[in-house]
């Protein structure tokens, strides 16, 4: 599965915050502009007590990669369509 989402922006962003519901983030990649770009998924709270499937991240990526103008990104998760 890929999410796409432009960003048109004047002044470019610090960071990028996507909150993200899924267990299967290890084989998740991120593009931004074209290029691939590091990320860090961070637990910030769950769904139901004890169900990793249903753990909330904040997947954070960006910093400095943003420009002024249109952003293009693009979130991969190439192993979410093997586990539905």
């Amino acid at each position: 599965m890929v999410i796409k989402k432009d960003f048109d922006t004047k002044v470019p962003y610090d960071y990028s915050i996507a909150n993200v519901v899924t267990p299967y983030y290890n084989d998740t990649k991120l593009e931004l502009n074209s290029g691939v770009v590091d990320f860090t998924f961070n637990p910030i709270d769950t769904l139901k007590t004890g169900d990793i499937s249903s753990t909330r991240y904040a997947l954070s990526f960006g910093e400095g990669k943003f420009v002024a103008g249109k952003n293009d990104t693009k979130l991969h998760f190439d192993n979410l369509i093997r586990h539905l």
